[in-house]
């Protein structure tokens, strides 16, 4: 089992190319770790939140084929987020074609199917002692500074 922790950072009041920050965090010093801006005109903080979770879930891999519907088979991985919109968008069954961040949405859930884990999507409180929590929020943060 394998808990990562996924967080966006959204200020406003940043220049267009740093106002959205990613933090992916797997564990001290794990070389998966990754922190990164928002790419893109659309800054905002749901685009934000989904596009990190469309990061862990590449990060994790598992591109060329499907990961197949044995589910008893896939090593679980927990992601955990305090993004109840993240969860909501990327287990709903519902169409997202009218969502504002549908092509997020459809990539992240594509890579799902070729995920080699279980994903299994968990919500964690914004102000949560979890280390991870707060590991993820730095690296999203370190995203953010100016150059």
């Amino acid at each position: 089992m394998l808990d990562i922790y996924a967080e966006s950072v959204y200020t406003p009041g940043r220049s267009k190319s740093t106002k959205a920050g990613l933090g992916v965090y797997f564990g001290p010093e794990d070389y998966r770790n990754f922190s990164g801006k928002l790419a893109g005109q659309e800054q905002n903080s749901a685009r934000a939140e989904l596009e990190v979770i469309r990061r862990a879930l590449t990060i994790l891999g598992g591109k060329s084929q499907s990961a197949g519907s044995d589910e008893s088979r896939r090593p679980i991985v927990y992601l955990r987020t305090t993004s109840w919109h993240a969860i909501e968008a990327m287990t709903s069954r519902e169409s997202v074609s009218n969502d504002p961040d549908s092509d997020i949405i459809s990539d992240a859930k594509q890579r799902l199917v070729f995920c080699p884990y279980l994903i299994k999507f968990e919500h964690v409180s914004d102000h949560s002692p979890s280390e991870g929590v707060k590991a993820a929020k730095i690296l999203a943060n370190c995203a953010t500074r100016p150059e």
